[in-house]
C-alpha cells in the first residue's frame, strides 16, 4: 500500500475567554484555527483535510461549593475541499474509491456536564 500525501506543517491559533456575570455563573467563549496539512492535489476523499474554525460558546453555573452544571454548544467549520485528485495511492479503495468532488464538513456538538466534588 502506498499513500502519497505530502503533508505539510499544521498551524494553530486559539483563544478562549471566560467572564463571570455574576457570582455562580460564569460564561465561556473561545475560537480557533488551523490550516489543512493536505493540498488539493493529494487529498484523499477518506481524508477530506482543508483548513478549519472552531467555534464555541457555553455556561457554568455553580449553585453550591460543591457542584457545577455546565452546558456549551460548538461548530467545527471545515472549508469545502476538492477530494480525490491524488491519482498515486495504490490499491486505489485505499483512497477512499475512485471519487471526486467537494468535500464539505461542518460538525455541531452539544455538551453538558456535572461535577460533583465528594
Amino acid at each position: 500500500m502506498r499513500t502519497s500525501t505530502n503533508f505539510k506543517a499544521a498551524h494553530a491559533y486559539r483563544v478562549g475567554l471566560n467572564y463571570k456575570a455574576y457570582k455562580r455563573l460564569t460564561l465561556h467563549a473561545g475560537y480557533g484555527m488551523e490550516n489543512g496539512v493536505v493540498g488539493d492535489d493529494l487529498r484523499i476523499p477518506i481524508l477530506p483535510d482543508n483548513d478549519r474554525r472552531f467555534y464555541g460558546i457555553g455556561a457554568s453555573f455553580t449553585p453550591s461549593r460543591d457542584t457545577t452544571l455546565s452546558v456549551a454548544y460548538g461548530i467545527i467549520d471545515v472549508d469545502a475541499s476538492v477530494v480525490g485528485n491524488n491519482d498515486q495511492v495504490t490499491p486505489v479503495e485505499v483512497s477512499g474509491g475512485e471519487f471526486k468532488g467537494i468535500a464539505d464538513l461542518d460538525a455541531d456538538f452539544v455538551s453538558f456536564s456535572l461535577i460533583q466534588k465528594f
